[in-house]
């Protein structure tokens, strides 16, 4: 028996007959994104209230790329640029 659900192909296309992700029906996110919409569970989520929990969510989203890797290094160049600059300059003086 064919299946009508669409799913999502790798380039974001549509495959006829295919079921979506976890075999949601347009339908079926229609009544989850409504019973979300009731639940609210937004207004009961806290977070984290210590200093260290804080601090280890705030990276949460981080993937250490090279280009921040770099942005990094860049700035600890500059640092350390910055600091010799003024120690010859109190040598010089």
């Amino acid at each position: 028996m064919p299946d009508n659900r669409e799913r999502s192909g790798p380039s974001g296309q549509s495959i006829p007959g295919r079921p979506g992700a976890h075999g949601w029906t347009p339908e079926r996110r229609v009544q989850a994104a409504e019973a979300i919409h009731r639940w609210k569970p937004w207004e009961r989520s806290t977070g984290p209230k210590t200093p260290e929990g804080k601090q280890k969510v705030s990276r949460n989203a981080y993937r250490g790329s090279p280009s921040l890797q770099r942005k990094e290094a860049f700035k600890m160049l500059n640092r350390l640029l910055r600091e010799q600059r003024s120690r010859l300059r109190e040598v010089l003086e």
